[in-house]
Parts: C-alpha cells; sequence; structure tokens
C-alpha cells in the first residue's frame, strides 16, 4: 500500500513505511505496548535488573 508495510494486530490495522522487515515491527510495536515510561525506567536499572526484552534491545530503541 504506497510503501507502507501493514500489520493485523487484534481488530486494529497498523502501518508504517519504516518497517522493511518483520522484526522492524516487533521493535516499534513493544514500544507501543509497553510504554515510553517503561522503556526510561529500565534503561536506568543495571543491565542485570532490566526486565529481558530491555537488557537485550540497543538503548536508542
Amino acid at each position: 500500500m504506497q510503501g507502507q508495510r501493514l500489520v493485523a494486530v487484534k481488530n486494529r490495522l497498523l502501518h508504517s513505511a519504516g518497517w522493511k522487515t518483520f522484526h522492524d515491527f516487533l521493535f516499534d510495536y513493544m514500544k507501543m505496548a509497553m510504554g515510553s515510561e517503561w522503556g526510561t525506567a529500565e534503561i536506568k536499572k543495571p543491565l542485570t535488573e532490566r526486565h529481558p526484552l530491555r537488557a537485550h534491545l540497543p538503548i536508542a530503541v
């Protein structure tokens, strides 16, 4: 659809031109689902105390 990737999640249809692979979508979706406050709080924790999802992602994500 005009350079956009579409992904259906439950009753929502999400789209982005930035998703080149399904992995790109997953990184963005995690940020949407968990919220930026959660991500920021996890980054402040020592690596050993971070949630496993957050511990293995780059800081910019």
